[in-house]
């Protein structure tokens, strides 16, 4: 018998047979563990595809209103209505790929697809491509890290 006056932690993790902590038996362990970097997935990607969407509302009215014409010309070659063609082209494709790692990060925090939960950490860590640019090259990395747990990988199956 113990003289410990406190009862033990229902929320702390516990060991599995072979004393490690994880495992089949243990999903809530790979739950808190992937959290944190699902949810900085998320927000990071929202904020960008939200920031992208004013981005591209602010060009559709450039080249709808006629004002593009108006605006200095660079020294790109390009007419300023084909620079903000270009320009929104470039955000539809940005916005595609943050809606992937949205979707995939929603996925890792439910841990339903490890697949997909995997690609969009990858997607996050890719320069010019993933949330908010540079913001979720960390993020990136830190769902990386954790996805590669093999507590992880397990509560996935």
């Amino acid at each position: 018998m113990s003289n410990n006056p406190f009862p033990p932690n229902p929320y702390s993790p516990t060991p599995n047979a072979s004393g490690q902590f994880g495992g089949p038996g243990n999903g809530g362990n790979a739950m808190a563990l992937v959290s944190s970097p699902a949810i900085s997935l998320i927000v990071v990607s929202a904020v960008c595809i939200f920031c992208m969407l004013i981005a591209m509302g602010i060009d559709a009215f450039l080249l709808l209103s006629g004002m593009a014409g108006r605006l200095p010309a660079n020294n790109v070659g390009w007419s300023r209505e084909t620079q903000i063609t270009v320009r929104v082209i470039g955000a539809c494709v940005i916005i595609a790929i943050n809606s992937l790692i949205l979707f995939s990060a929603i996925k890792m925090k439910g841990l339903t697809n490890y697949s997909l939960a995997l690609t969009g950490a990858i997607l996050a860590v890719i320069p010019c491509i993933s949330p908010c640019y540079f913001l979720g090259i960390p993020f990136g990395i830190w769902a990386l890290v954790v996805l590669m747990r093999p507590e992880v990988k397990q509560a996935f199956r």
